[in-house]
């Protein structure tokens, strides 16, 4: 059954409810009468009819309204970019992962008749804590039971604590990426992704390179993928445990720069060495870790998520080795525990 038959045989069931908290608004009839043209034009842009709109709206407070923890996953392609894995949301009851407060901050909304107009980002409801897109999709629900990082979040290696600026990111300009495509002649969205299958692979040479910028000035600098703990462990100040995070602050002749690292979950050893197959020598240690920077832009912090192993290699010794980038939390857990 398509998921807008499913969405429709909904609607009968939604015209005679009376929610708990104060009744539903659902008479579309009577919701219609608050959309204009513009409503119309922005939902017609997506394919959809603020009817349809709507019915998005009121499918998801039926289904909160009666507590349907698996009708509002059914709504989750993939994972949340915000909220509780699938698998996590499982282990509780719908009132412990979701408050009384949320349950009536998301039945007293009224349903949107088109997606926000910018600057919110495109295709975008949102109902309570809830955002869904114009295919009815629940992307974010916030304000809930969510997982959470280890409470010992200290990465020490050889009786000292891992340096956050030895994970290397990708920068807000991707320079550093474009940099390692172009002289390896290698793909950025390998870099991005499974950067770990390229090391041996394509990647044969693991120390710093020079930059196509910095070639021509008398003391160029580098950058690396793969950071040698001995090098990036002496830093001029030292990481402090801040909150649940290691966290540095480099003040230098460029400036100012915070630095941070989480970490949310052990890696196997079996999983670590499978995701670099190549790179010539056994994972010691790994993580899924949440790094952060910030460098006083106005762009904000550059924030990623990663597995992260240690790897023992020739010429470097014990060194961070990024492995797998993901987009979100959640998609770093569910590889990371399976």
């Amino acid at each position: 059954m398509s998921f807008l038959k499913v969405l429709f045989s909904f609607i009968s069931i939604l015209l005679m409810f009376q929610a708990s908290s104060k009744p539903l608004i659902s008479n579309i009839d009577e919701l219609l009468e608050h959309c204009d043209n513009n409503d119309t034009i922005r939902a017609n842009k997506y394919g959809i009819t603020p009817v349809q709109a709507i019915s998005y709206g009121l499918l998801i407070q039926k289904l909160v309204s009666t507590k349907d923890m698996e009708g509002l996953l059914r709504l989750i392609k993939g994972e949340l970019s915000q909220g509780p894995r699938k698998s996590f949301a499982r282990k509780y009851q719908f009132d412990e992962l979701f408050s009384s407060g949320w349950q009536e901050r998301v039945l007293d909304a009224t349903p949107q008749c088109s997606p926000y107009p910018p600057p919110a980002p495109e295709g975008i409801f949102v109902i309570g804590d809830i955002t869904y897109n114009t295919k009815g999709q629940i992307i974010k629900i916030g304000d809930t039971l969510d997982e959470k990082p280890l409470l010992n979040n200290k990465w020490v290696v050889d009786a000292e604590l891992v340096n956050p600026t030895c994970f290397v990111q990708e920068w807000w300009s991707s320079q550093n990426y474009y940099e390692f495509a172009r002289q390896f002649d290698i793909s950025v969205e390998r870099l991005r992704t499974d950067v770990g299958q390229l090391f041996g692979n394509g990647i044969n040479d693991y120390t710093p390179i020079t930059p196509g910028w910095e070639q021509k000035k008398a003391s160029p600098k580098t950058i690396s993928l793969i950071n040698s703990l001995k090098s990036c462990n002496k830093t001029i100040n030292t990481p402090e445990w801040l909150e649940g995070e290691v966290a540095l602050n480099v003040n230098d002749q460029e400036g100012n720069e915070y630095y941070s690292y989480k970490l949310w979950h052990s890696v196997s050893l079996e999983k670590c060495s499978s995701l670099a197959p190549y790179i010539g020598t056994v994972c010691l240690e790994s993580y899924f870790v949440e790094l952060s920077n910030y460098d006083g832009g106005s762009i904000g912090y550059n924030n990623s998520y990663g597995v992260y192993g240690v790897f023992d290699l020739p010429g470097l010794g014990k060194s961070i080795v990024p492995l797998y980038i993901t987009k979100t939390a959640n998609e770093g857990l569910n590889l990371v525990s399976r």
